[in-house]
């Protein structure tokens, strides 16, 4: 496996494939325009993802998302499936949410 030298908040070897999903997630979230905020297991921090957004947490109708690019990469190389978990919620911030909400 290619590992990226560095390890996730949960303490997960990172692979250079877990940061590249993780890049290109953000990259397309940021081009939506619909998304305020995103957190990632990569990214554990909330990351503005546009630049209209303000800290309301109903505001303009725009979503924050919490996810996981590429759950399951740690097997990849036994040919296990693997994909991406997400968590969409109204509002500006995501660090805290539910599933439930």
């Amino acid at each position: 496996q290619n590992y990226a030298g560095s390890q996730n908040k949960s303490g997960d070897d990172q692979l250079k494939l877990d940061i590249d999903c993780d890049n290109a997630c953000f990259h397309a979230f940021r081009k939506s325009g619909v998304y305020a905020t995103g957190a990632s297991e990569e990214t554990p921090v909330e990351t503005p993802l546009n630049v209209n957004a303000t800290t309301d947490t109903d505001t303009n109708g725009l979503y924050s998302v919490g996810f996981d690019p590429l759950d399951g990469s740690s097997i990849i190389n036994a040919n296990f499936s693997v994909g991406g978990i997400f968590g969409v919620w109204p509002g500006t911030n995501v660090l805290g949410r539910t599933g439930r909400e």
